[in-house]
């Protein structure tokens, strides 16, 4: 892809982020099966295969939201630029920006807290998205024009292409799959790569209760009125 914003471009990122999901997509591996209790089915599964470019794994993480299908895609489209929403997908964020919106996509710089003896870790990327009927996509992927200033202390990453894909399985029941990867630029030991990967898995019991959450006040609200 020579031009991130040409509708091709934009086309082929969706198209290979689907590819990862594909059930005859034989380079991932099972990794391990991580239970959220939060979830009415409690078993997130994390896939993972390996990259040419860093040591660090390409992961897959898919689980099922007792949520309605544009429930959840309101959550994932609210999250860019929000601080809070980001933070029950990914704990360790600590900074969340729209740096620069464009016709068909935004510019995001996130901020990751690495604990001592690590530098934070900046992420940036260029992120499209696409709706139809029954699935939603979040695609994303270094732009190597995009270079927000960040502070001295921390160690820039790169992003290899990834995203959100969010499919409606029936009326109450959604399934979200997350793929991403990054060259973190350094020497991170692997059980702290397994940390960040195991807590997007937790992220969807999260996201889970913050859709109870939101249906109970509802409810309330309307019982009340």
């Amino acid at each position: 892809m020579t031009d991130l914003y040409s509708a091709d471009a934009r086309q082929e990122l969706i198209d290979k982020l689907f590819k990862h999901i594909d059930p005859t997509n034989s380079k991932y591996i099972k990794h391990s099966t991580v239970k959220v209790k939060s979830l009415k089915k409690p078993n997130v599964t994390i896939w993972s295969k390996g990259t040419k470019s860093g040591d660090w794994k390409v992961y897959r993480v898919n689980g099922e939201i007792n949520a309605k299908f544009e429930t959840v895609v309101k959550f994932f489209q609210a999250a860019d630029g929000d601080l809070k929403k980001m933070k029950i997908m990914a704990q360790t964020a600590t900074s969340n920006q729209i740096v620069k919106k464009h016709e068909h996509g935004v510019h995001i710089k996130r901020v990751d807290a690495f604990p001592w003896p690590f530098a934070d870790r900046v992420f940036t990327s260029y992120r499209v998205a696409q709706k139809t009927d029954d699935k939603f996509v979040m695609a994303c992927i270094h732009d190597p024009n995009f270079k927000p200033s960040y502070d001295s202390a921390q160690q820039k990453a790169k992003l290899f292409p990834g995203g959100v894909i969010i499919e409606k399985i029936n009326e109450s029941t959604t399934r979200v799959t997350t793929i991403g990867g990054a060259d973190l630029k350094g020497n991170i030991p692997a059980w702290l790569v397994d940390n960040f990967i195991g807590d997007i898995a937790h992220s969807l019991g999260r996201i889970q209760d913050y859709m109870d959450k939101k249906k109970a006040k509802a409810a309330k609200k309307t019982s009340s009125a």
